[in-house]
């Protein structure tokens, strides 16, 4: 009897110990896919990591090496190395930095310096909508440190504006901003992917796959950029014209006019996207002419579109986090 009550007790224990065990591996799990990884003991190029592609949806315009599809930013696959380059223009231009200067300052002002060939658009992290918390910005450059160069978290020191914006975990306390008037959600996601439509949003954008790819993809517009810069890209879209998305007029040494998205431009042809998404291919040596237009290739839907459609499609554009 005694024997079987210790086989029992040693049984329980190892079951026990099971359960333990395997919870400790689904909470890792759990927490290496949240958003919320990088705590003041715990900054890390790990959280950087987890923070770049979710919370900080980094990747909705940068990639790292041929991981990710953002186009809009410059890729920052090896920018850990290459940061020293770019301290030493800013500090040529004045403004004395390190490489981790350099990457502090890519995230808390990116219009101090924009990389050539790209637009002053990044939104402030450490503000709504994005609202990352100071730790949090700190992993994240520790994550771009870790991409070819030295990873030193003790050199990351944030700017005052930074810490004071962000001190109650990410944009401090800012209200929320709300249309005057509100809208169906079930309404305007209809009329978004509606391409019959007169809107037909999803005839150049995409949401979760779904849709073309002629314009910027719209899957997690909410969570980047202001309900304000919303309202601009949909009544007056040449406004801001996201970079990768500049519209061009190719002009061929026979005379023929291309107009549309410019897609690629190299030694060897210039890739030309019509708004339908049909691309044509032009042989460099048969160009003549590529200028840049001003204008975008989205027509203003302000002198087209119902009151009551806008109010429904921002409603659910509202919603893309």
């Amino acid at each position: 009897m005694q024997r079987s009550f210790w086989f029992m007790a040693l049984f329980i224990c190892i079951l026990i110990g099971g359960f333990i065990y395997i919870g400790s591996i689904v909470t890792k799990l759990s927490g290496e896919k949240g958003e919320m990884v990088a705590t003041e003991t715990g900054v890390s190029p790990e959280g950087g990591e987890t923070i770049f592609w979710g919370k900080g949806q980094c990747h909705t315009c940068h990639s790292i090496g041929k991981k990710g599809s953002g186009i809009r930013g410059p890729n920052l696959g090896g920018v850990g190395d290459r940061a020293i380059e770019r301290a030493a223009e800013r500090t040529t231009a004045g403004a004395a930095m390190d490489a981790t200067g350099y990457l502090v300052e890519s995230l808390a002002q990116p219009s101090a310096y924009v990389v050539k060939g790209f637009k002053p658009e990044m939104p402030l992290v450490y503000k709504p909508p994005i609202a990352l918390s100071p730790d949090e910005v700190k992993a994240v450059v520790s994550y771009l440190q870790s991409q070819d160069g030295e990873v030193n978290i003790e050199a990351i020191v944030l700017p005052e504006e930074v810490m004071a914006s962000a001190a109650s975990g990410g944009g401090g306390a800012v209200e929320e901003w709300k249309p005057y008037q509100g809208g169906d959600v079930a309404v305007g996601e209809a009329l978004f992917f509606d391409l019959k439509g007169d809107i037909a949003c999803a005839k150049c954008h995409t949401i979760k796959g779904v849709g073309a790819k002629v314009g910027p993809d719209l899957t997690t517009v909410a969570a980047t950029r202001s309900p304000q810069y919303i309202i601009e890209s949909i009544l007056e879209p040449s406004a801001v014209i996201a970079s990768g998305f500049e519209p061009v007029k190719v002009k061929t040494k026979k005379g023929k006019i291309i107009t549309g998205i410019l897609k690629e431009d190299n030694e060897v042809h210039v890739l030309v996207m019509d708004s339908a998404g049909n691309v044509t291919d032009i042989p460099k040596d048969k160009v003549k002419k590529l200028k840049t237009l001003k204008t975008s290739v989205m027509p203003p839907f302000g002198n087209v579109i119902k009151m009551e459609d806008f109010h429904n499609l921002l409603a659910y554009l509202l919603t893309l986090k």
